[in-house]
């Protein structure tokens, strides 16, 4: 028996481990939530082999999704799918039920706890390289400050009685991380079809050579450098082999914003004039 009730823009793992906890279950074993990405058929085989093509993902999904028919809704609502879709992102590799997902504002628990009884991981914080809350500007927490414990052995149904001696940390409105949040936050929202890969690169990687094209051509290590020093983390391969996680901060670093990434995508005049404004930087034309 599994209870499964999510709140507005919950994770799916939290809405599964609330409903453990009612139970009088404290564990949520990865099965339970994990999406697995299906790979093309024909792909790691031999040369000469016929490889399946398709510019969507396929997943498989855990037994009590499927057999109450709600695994779209899940993946829509409840996952990072949107996000993934909106970039582009179809290779076996992608994750939309990151194993670690356990951080949260101190405010939003507050506000959940007051709204819903219970507090509870909202999606926009999941994603390893978000560490704002996008609506409150604080910083995420993945320790309790009050109780000390790691959020990943937190019961969820305790937050609402630590949370009333958290101490909140604000990150100043214009922050570099604040934005970032805001572009993760609203790229969650997308609810079209998946973009194609060569129509992400473009967008992303033309607007990357736009707006940092002097410093790239100083350092041709600029972007990695840059990245390492906000984000703590390594980009250093092929833009094919880039992980979610990365693919999406450079994402931002071009396109700032969710609305300026998906007008260059859909929008013949946005990516008609981010063309010209290359030329004329590179060509002077």
């Amino acid at each position: 028996m599994k209870i499964f009730t999510p709140f507005p823009g919950e994770y799916v793992a939290s809405a599964l481990q609330r409903g453990n906890e009612m139970l009088g279950l404290k564990n949520l074993t990865e099965k339970d939530f994990y999406i697995k990405p299906v790979p093309r058929k024909g792909f790691g085989y031999a040369l000469g082999d016929k490889c399946e093509w398709r510019n969507h993902a396929i997943f498989q999904f855990p037994h009590f999704f499927t057999e109450r028919h709600v695994s779209e809704e899940v993946l829509q609502n409840f996952t990072l799918y949107p996000l993934t879709t909106a970039l582009g992102r179809t290779r076996a590799d992608i994750v939309v039920t990151p194993r670690e997902w356990k951080k949260i504002c101190p405010s939003c628990v507050l506000e959940d706890f007051e709204s819903y009884g219970t507090a509870y991981v909202h999606r926009r914080h999941v994603p390893a390289s978000v560490r704002v809350c996008s609506i409150h500007n604080l910083k995420l927490m993945d320790t309790c400050t009050t109780c000390s414990m790691p959020m990943n052995n937190h019961q969820l149904s305790k937050l609402g009685v630590c949370s009333r001696k958290y101490q909140f940390m604000f990150v100043g409105s214009d922050s570099f991380s604040l934005a970032y949040s805001k572009f993760i936050a609203d790229l969650l929202k997308y609810d079209g079809p998946t973009t194609t890969s060569h129509q992400a690169d473009w967008a992303i990687f033309s607007s990357i050579r736009l707006k940092y094209g002097n410093e790239i051509r100083q350092d041709d290590e600029f972007i990695p450098n840059f990245i390492k020093s906000e984000f703590g983390v390594d980009v250093k391969h092929p833009a094919r082999t880039y992980s979610d996680n990365n693919y999406t901060i450079l994402a931002f670093l071009g396109c700032e914003t969710a609305e300026r990434y998906l007008n260059l995508i859909f929008k013949t005049e946005e990516s008609s004039r981010l063309g010209k404004d290359l030329k004329s930087l590179y060509y002077g034309l």
